[in-house]
């Protein structure tokens, strides 16, 4: 392994860690990561979502995960929060959705298809 390639993935790493420390970002991303979410692919997500910002140099985004959602039978679940006070809540989330939603995020366009059922109605 070369010097350039090992600063790399330093660099990489770093991305990753500073998305996972919680400062005065515009848009807070949640995984959660209950048991049954963990069983439904949840920590894949939450790592998609983390290679995704990372690979788009998104330090503005605050991406974790929190417990149990509560939404059983849905998971993964993903909730994307606003300092506005704006959320969405995406169900059944996918490594692929949710490298959508984490390129939409700041630009506030929700990735309807995996929208909460009563979010689609109101956005």
């Amino acid at each position: 392994m070369t010097l350039e390639k090992l600063n790399e993935i330093k660099k990489i790493g770093h991305a990753k860690v500073s998305l996972r420390l919680e400062k005065d970002q515009a848009c807070k991303i949640y995984v959660a990561t209950g048991y049954s979410g963990l069983a439904n692919g949840s920590r894949l997500v939450l790592e998609s979502m983390l290679d995704e910002a990372a690979n788009l140099g998104l330090d503005s985004l605050f991406i974790t995960q929190s417990g149990p959602s509560n939404l059983e039978g849905m998971e993964p679940v993903v909730e994307v929060k606003y300092n506005d006070g704006d959320s969405y809540t995406y169900v059944k989330v996918t490594a692929d959705a949710a490298k959508l939603i984490v390129a939409n995020a700041l630009a506030k366009k929700p990735v309807t298809e995996y929208l909460l059922e009563s979010q689609k109605k109101v956005n």
